[in-house]
């Protein structure tokens, strides 16, 4: 349902301010990360197939959004899909710039690019769906707080014959013959038949539905684009979604680095009064045999 409802959100994108990163992950490979990232290919608005870019990416979302229109129904954004996101959010071997676009969810802000070697401002700001093996490497904090995150399931036995290397190019071939894709062009006359006063109304309601739902803050961030993509949906796919988003937002594991483990330990320690003394005083020999205390740390 989040699959789908992220997809048909990328048609909507122009009338928000932000969006939220959606990440397939798995902790082992051949669980179907990058095959849904393919799948999203065929339906999401003007893709971006990309793996392990680096400042091409960037050159190519800017000359793109050159030919920006006035009018924001017509306006070219485009939606990357990115494999192997691990690589690129590498703090050691990663891309800086790649990683900062890839990151930036809300629309506005602009960014220093270097295009042959002269800086340039850019509001780099698109969907983004992406595929990860966190097996590889943790996804940075900072990163999963902008992110709605799907985990995929370990394959079965009888699922894990390798995929053809060739059958995602041979799908778009066949359906884009003249290099346009009937499932996607669908989406694209749903979304541009939508009156942007309707989309206006419709997040009014969705916005205090959600703040009642949903706790506030970036989780309404993350979950507004797609339950307004699923209000415009209709049927039953509103309340589905809502309910998919409170379990992924609720449940999810945003891994901590070891700096920000022991911060967070100390702050749930500092907060119990029974350990400190007077005004929140903490005696540091306290705080350690605190922290020694927890074994699974």
């Amino acid at each position: 349902m989040i699959h789908a409802v992220a997809d048909a959100h990328t048609h909507l994108t122009q009338f928000l301010s932000f969006s939220p990163r959606i990440v397939f992950y798995a902790e082992q490979r051949g669980c179907g990360e990058s095959t849904a990232l393919e799948l999203s290919y065929f339906f999401v608005r003007n893709p971006l197939m990309r793996r392990n870019c680096g400042a091409g990416l960037l050159r190519e979302i800017r000359s793109e959004k050159l030919d920006l229109n006035d009018s924001p129904a017509d306006s070219y954004i485009p939606t990357i899909l990115y494999d192997e996101l691990q690589n690129s959010l590498d703090s050691k071997t990663g891309n800086r710039a790649v990683a900062d676009a890839l990151s930036m969810y809300t629309k506005g802000f602009e960014r220093v690019i270097e295009i042959d070697g002269v800086p340039v401002k850019q509001d780099l700001f698109c969907p983004v769906i992406a595929a990860a093996l966190t097996a590889e490497m943790d996804l940075p904090a900072d990163f999963l707080e902008r992110a709605i995150v799907l985990p995929m399931e370990k394959p079965l036995p009888e699922q894990k014959a390798s995929k053809k290397k060739w059958f995602f190019d041979l799908r778009r071939q066949e359906l884009e013959p003249d290099g346009d894709c009937h499932f996607r062009d669908a989406w694209d006359d749903w979304a541009y038949g939508i009156p942007s006063s309707l989309l206006k109304e419709a997040q009014q309601f969705i916005v205090a539905d959600l703040d009642a739902r949903i706790e506030v803050g970036r989780h309404l961030q993350l979950a507004l684009p797609l339950a307004l993509a699923a209000y415009m949906i209709g049927g039953d796919c509103y309340e589905q979604t809502i309910e998919a988003a409170k379990v992924l937002l609720a449940n999810r594991a945003v891994p901590y680095t070891e700096p920000e483990q022991i911060l967070a330990d100390a702050h749930a320690i500092i907060a119990d009064r029974a350990n400190v003394e007077g005004n929140w005083f903490l005696p540091s020999e306290r705080l350690k045999d605190k922290l020694r205390a927890m074994p699974e740390r």
